[in-house]
């Protein structure tokens, strides 16, 4: 029986968009994000965003803020990166130093990892009695 690489298709593009919304996701994680601005910003249509995330929330990959029409990252999405982790614990392996540099500049100090066209904060310490800064979460 030969494969039929039209569902094949449609499979890897819903796994993209799927995946496109996540990375949003991921970029406001703790504010969240309303269907439409996801919808904007991924440049899909509402009505395949609502699917997508429908579908992701009912594998808790996804959830709703309770009581907002906000969208975030779930509970799935976090044991994922739990279970990740010892195979990039970069931070940890940092953290010692930036405590250190930190003190002798007493400022904020921030590890910041490229992905694709994108950072994020990997890891981050103040100095001691210096106000956090509220630039960046880890």
């Amino acid at each position: 029986m030969a494969d039929d690489p039209q569902p094949r298709a449609q499979l890897t593009r819903s796994l993209r968009r799927s995946l496109t919304l996540l990375r949003l996701l991921a970029s406001h994680g703790r504010a969240g994000w309303r269907l439409s601005d996801l919808a904007s910003q991924s440049g899909l249509d509402g009505g395949t965003t609502h699917r997508l995330l429908s579908s992701m929330a009912d594998e808790r990959m996804v959830t709703r803020v309770p009581g907002t029409r906000l969208y975030t990252l779930g509970p799935l999405a976090y044991e994922l990166g739990q279970a990740a982790a010892p195979h990039f614990a970069l931070g940890d392996a940092a953290r010692e130093r930036l405590a250190t540099l930190a003190a002798q500049l007493g400022g904020s100090l921030f590890l910041k990892l490229r992905s694709g066209d994108e950072s994020f904060c990997l890891a981050r310490h103040d100095a001691p009695r210096r106000e956090p800064a509220l630039m960046l979460d880890v």
